[in-house]
């Protein structure tokens, strides 16, 4: 299970007297898609850094408790400067004690996932913005820094599976011969000689998946695809973002119940991603259709599709997607991180990632069914 430490009210600069003032924040610690608050004690640094030098300008550091049964922790800051003189910084809070990022790989996925504030300053007439910053690598050099949204929207969140995902993608790259790398993939994934690969990514979100294959794997052409609400998000984290060599990342709005705009259906793709998108068993229709007409195209493609699963009904997904004809040829489990609940006993979860490939057993356009509806 992966926590992740979220700003309640992002941090903010108090004048507290004419010569002094404090930065304020209101923190908790959180599941991805926030149902379970972390139940255990855990230390907490709060470091602000300059925004111009974010890695190593520290201008102040303080650690925290989070106790058992709390909901929310307080962070304020003495930071060092005079509150007469304008001047910005982002703030830092993390479990490591340091002000960097959290590591990718399919063995080291972190625990708690570090939340890195946009930057903020020190003229209170302005709106401090209402994102969070989650950084994670370096991967063969590369950060990824992928923004998300502080509110209720899990469109704009980072989740579970798509860490895991994004680290077993990664480690494909930087580690073929880890064990937990599927062994379909190694040949799309090679480095030595890459040919070129085209991807295709459905419910993207926030975009870490497939920028995270990007800034890895050389000559590869990526467009991330979802609901009109994420590509905000998505635009801003692609212009972040840092392609491998002769890699591109281009993203547009796909809405599953509807026909494939002409530019995809056009498109031949080596490899389609899903990650964390069959919660909602009345969307699972829509994409099972959507994934057979891109298949129905492609047939040679690869569907890779990772889940936590999160209730019984997900196992709908997996009946339509027999059904249109697709095949399982391969499933491995990555383990998340299994912290210490106050009950004493461990919580194991696991992202499933399951790999399909495609034989035509309907027409692509007949619409997917639901079961007991013909």
């Amino acid at each position: 299970m992966v926590y992740y430490i979220r700003f309640l009210k992002l941090p903010k600069i108090l004048t507290v007297d004419h010569s002094r003032s404090v930065v304020r924040a209101l923190i908790t610690i959180t599941t991805d898609l926030g149902e379970s608050i972390y139940r255990g004690d855990q230390p907490l640094w709060a470091t602000l850094v300059s925004p111009d030098d974010n890695r190593t300008t520290i201008l102040a550091r303080r650690d925290f408790l989070w106790k058992r049964g709390m909901r929310c922790l307080s962070i304020e800051m003495d930071h060092g400067q005079s509150s007469m003189v304008t001047w910005t910084a982002r703030m830092v809070v993390s479990a490591d004690g340091r002000a960097t990022v959290d590591a990718l790989l399919s063995d080291t996925i972190p625990e708690f996932v570090s939340a890195w504030s946009d930057e903020f300053d020190s003229d209170v007439t302005k709106g401090n913005s209402q994102w969070v910053m989650r950084r994670f690598g370096p991967t063969e050099g590369v950060e990824l820094n992928i923004r998300e949204d502080t509110g209720e929207s899990i469109a704009r969140h980072v989740w579970d599976g798509g860490i895991a995902l994004a680290a077993c993608l990664s480690s494909a790259m930087v580690q073929p011969l880890h064990k937990t790398l599927p062994e379909s993939l190694k040949p799309l994934l090679h480095l030595d000689q890459p040919e070129a690969l085209n991807v295709i990514e459905l419910g993207s979100g926030c975009g870490l998946v497939g920028i995270a294959l990007a800034s890895v794997r050389p000559k590869c052409r990526i467009l991330l695809t979802d609901l009109p609400d994420a590509m905000n998000i998505i635009n801003y984290n692609v212009a972040q973002s840092q392609p491998a060599f002769e890699s591109k990342i281009e993203h547009m709005v796909l809405d599953w119940d509807d026909k494939l705009p002409t530019s995809v259906m056009q498109e031949r793709y080596g490899l389609i991603i899903v990650s964390e998108c069959t919660y909602n068993e009345d969307s699972i229709p829509g994409l099972v259709q959507t994934l057979s007409a891109l298949a129905a195209r492609s047939p040679s493609v690869f569907t890779v599709v990772a889940t936590k699963v999160r209730h019984f009904q997900e196992a709908i997904f997996f009946d339509l997607m027999s059904d249109v004809g697709f095949i399982e040829i391969e499933q491995l489990s990555i383990p998340l991180p299994c912290p210490q609940k106050e009950n004493d006993e461990k919580m194991h979860e696991t992202v499933d990632v399951h790999i399909f490939r495609f034989r035509a057993a309907q027409a692509p356009d007949q619409p997917v069914g639901t079961p007991g509806i013909p």
